[in-house]
């Protein structure tokens, strides 16, 4: 008898774990350093969509503040997508994932901002990496939401098994 059963669903989960801890280090991320990344982009989304407005919304509010807010929200958005895949709800998780990168190909991925933004990036153009790696980013969400797990057909022929030798037994 073997007393390790090697199951090819093991890569499956490894994988889906890896995964969502991804997720959650991006969100993370978002959370903790996202201000300083994307305020630009939010703010050159400000300019590109109301070319007249001011960074004062109010005398209490700025967009600065309400800028934050949606940092938190999509960096909240990545955690519980990462918090989803990780106990296997891959669709529903896959949907928010897919909600925080569309915020991601609006901001950072948008050729219209690129004019809007402050200081001007020395490339002139939107990175092709940085889409790239979105993009992909997608492709892996869309398969971990559409793939069904694996099935071990180890445990299906050992179960067979057993349900023989208690036919036999009886």
């Amino acid at each position: 008898k073997m007393c390790f059963n090697y199951r090819l669903s093991w890569h499956y989960h490894f994988g889906r774990l890896v995964f969502a801890l991804t997720l959650v280090y991006f969100g993370y991320n978002i959370l903790t350093q996202g201000r300083d990344f994307y305020l630009p982009y939010l703010h050159g989304l400000r300019r590109l969509t109301m070319p007249t407005s001011k960074n004062r919304i109010s005398p209490t509010l700025t967009y600065e503040d309400v800028f934050t807010i949606v940092l938190q929200v999509v960096g909240a958005l990545f955690i519980s997508a990462g918090a989803l895949i990780a106990v296997n709800k891959r669709v529903f998780g896959g949907v928010v994932a897919l909600l925080a990168v569309g915020f991601l190909l609006v901001t950072q991925d948008n050729p219209l901002l690129v004019e809007y933004l402050k200081p001007k990036p020395k490339s002139g153009t939107i990175r092709y990496d940085d889409l790239a790696r979105h993009i992909t980013l997608i492709g892996a969400i869309i398969f971990f939401m559409v793939v069904p797990p694996v099935d071990d057909p180890v445990e299906e022929e050992s179960s067979k098994k057993k349900k023989k030798n208690k036919s036999k037994d009886d």
